[in-house]
């Protein structure tokens, strides 16, 4: 049997690293890739098939055009494939359909729709493995479809894809791409080297955004794509960057890239969502900013709306285990968003429904350990759509059909018991913190799914008088170079201005500012004892 503490002892871990590593119930696997970062290859007959299809068509002169989804993911996957194409000598279009008009993913009337364009092959990216209709419209026009998602397949496995492209026909490593990851082991094998960096550069970002797992390929490609970005940089994510401090990295992209990429689609009745795909086209440079001075503006209006929306949280009512938010006057594209800020306030699964042409449409998340997408499957023959993972879905419900299906939610749920995840905290001393140490902590990036950021605990006294930041963060100077900081909202600022010791919970930071770098420790106010 292949032993941890072996292979942590091999490779000379001690120490605090060997603390988190131990603390994240990780895998022999996953541990010799954070320590050797393994690189894996990939076999895949289905990607050869998808390969050669594509040779055939620059062979024939085909139009190609690529179907994409509204979020971030796919839009990245709908650029790379876009520029890896069109560096190929293929004549390529691209659409990504209407959220709230057309719904997600490719469908009969879009296939409609390119084929009076001319179109005789079309690659879906990120969607694609439940449009059956659409593969059937295609064949009957005699067009082929190349079907490249990661989503659940359906349970009829018997259905005819000439090509699909999905991580569980790829091999070790590759089992959790996203769609833009997808797109990527495409390019690599028709692209020029001199593009191939920027193509990580994109899936880095849709591998962020859309939280899948940090190990196998997906590792990689994020550590590749921060590498590229910070040593070339990228006019079009420079430019949707309102701050930096430092290289840029998942913090970063996280915070200030990816809800940009997705308010293109989460406001779909006010921007068209193809635009945010022709923004990664652009080659002017004084275009590019004032494209990426209208995102930003988008984007400052889509946080106003999640802000006044996730102040209804008081109006939420219990249905069994899930926390139900329904309220007309939320924004069919933010119930995502609306619905995640509860999550992190309440801790438990949340549903958020707005009303939208005699349909209650919404969004579910749920903390791990809680299957909300399980859960509501069973009652799936009274929703008009439903879709997702275990800590998200997607649902819409007739209105007549609203009273019966709350109960049916209550009925299905109230029985169940699960415990949700709780992150182990790292003891710290504030006299040990130094700067190498957090270097060490962040060498073990990237964090995320499977590998969480760690949690650290540190214990202060005779604390000094914090500063009011923006009149509602609070900042403590502990050392020269050591800074507290809070940014959460919800913080009792008359109870912590006046402090004197406190046991925070905190991440782990560094900030450059004038050739200084000092650590910050950024509380988790709601794990922190004062």
């Amino acid at each position: 049997m292949q032993n941890i503490e072996t292979l942590l002892a091999q490779n000379n871990v001690d120490g605090l690293i060997e603390e988190i590593i131990k603390s994240q119930n990780l895998s022999y696997a996953q541990v010799d890739q954070l320590l050797n970062d393994k690189k894996y290859t990939l076999v895949s007959d289905h990607l050869d098939l998808v390969i050669d299809r594509i040779y055939k068509a620059k062979v024939l002169n085909e139009k190609v055009v690529i179907v994409g989804d509204y979020d971030a993911d796919g839009i990245m996957a709908t650029t790379i494939l876009y520029k890896a194409l069109s560096d190929f000598g293929i004549d390529v279009g691209f659409y990504i359909p209407n959220r709230f008009s057309e719904g997600y993913g490719i469908n009969p009337n879009i296939v409609n729709l390119v084929a009076d364009k001319g179109y005789s092959l079309i690659i879906t990216v990120d969607n694609g493995v439940v449009a059956f209709d659409a593969l059937d419209r295609a064949k009957e026009l005699g067009i082929d479809l190349i079907v490249t998602d990661h989503h659940m397949l359906s349970d009829d496995n018997d259905y005819d894809f000439d090509y699909i492209l999905h991580p569980k026909y790829l091999s070790e490593g590759y089992k959790v791409l996203a769609g833009a990851g997808i797109a990527l082991i495409i390019a690599e094998r028709i692209i020029s080297k001199e593009l191939l960096g920027e193509m990580y550069v994109y899936a880095m970002i849709a591998t962020i955004a859309d939280m899948v797992s940090v190990f196998g390929f997906n590792r990689n490609i994020i550590k590749n794509g921060l590498f590229y970005l910070n040593k070339h940089s990228n006019p079009y994510i420079a430019s949707l960057i309102n701050y930096q401090n430092g290289p840029i990295d998942q913090t970063t992209i996280s915070f200030q890239v990816v809800p940009k990429l997705n308010t293109f689609g989460r406001l779909a009745d006010r921007v068209n969502v193809n635009n945010m795909v022709r923004y990664f086209l652009l080659s002017d440079k004084s275009e590019i900013e004032n494209v990426a001075k209208e995102i930003n503006s988008l984007n400052q209006e889509r946080i106003k709306l999640t802000n006044d929306a996730s102040g209804q949280a008081l109006n939420v009512k219990k249905y069994g285990t899930i926390n139900i938010l329904i309220d007309e006057s939320i924004h069919e594209g933010i119930t995502g968003l609306v619905a995640g800020k509860i999550l992190n306030e309440l801790g438990e699964p949340i549903l958020v429904l707005t009303k939208v042409n005699g349909l209650y449409k919404g969004s579910g998340r749920a903390p791990k350990g809680y299957d909300i997408h399980a859960v509501l499957n069973p009652l799936s023959e009274y929703f008009e759509s439903f879709g997702g993972h275990a800590q998200a879905c997607g649902i819409s419900i007739l209105e007549d059909n609203l009273q019966q299906v709350l109960a049916l939610i209550t009925e299905q749920s109230s029985e169940i018991v699960y415990q949700c995840f709780k992150q182990d905290f790292i003891q710290i001393d504030l006299d040990k913190l130094s700067v190498d140490i957090v270097k060490q902590v962040s060498s073990l990036e990237p964090f995320g799914v499977d590998f969480l950021k760690p949690l650290f605990k540190i214990d202060l006294e005779n604390l000094s008088t914090p500063s009011v930041l923006k009149e509602k963060y609070l900042k403590w100077s502990l050392r020269s170079d050591v800074e507290l900081l809070c940014f959460d909202q919800s913080l009792d600022l008359p109870k912590f201005k006046n402090l004197s010791s406190m046991q925070a919970c905190v991440n782990l930071g560094l900030n450059t500012f004038r050739d200084k770098t000092t650590i910050n420790l950024v509380m988790d106010y709601k794990n922190t004892i004062a």
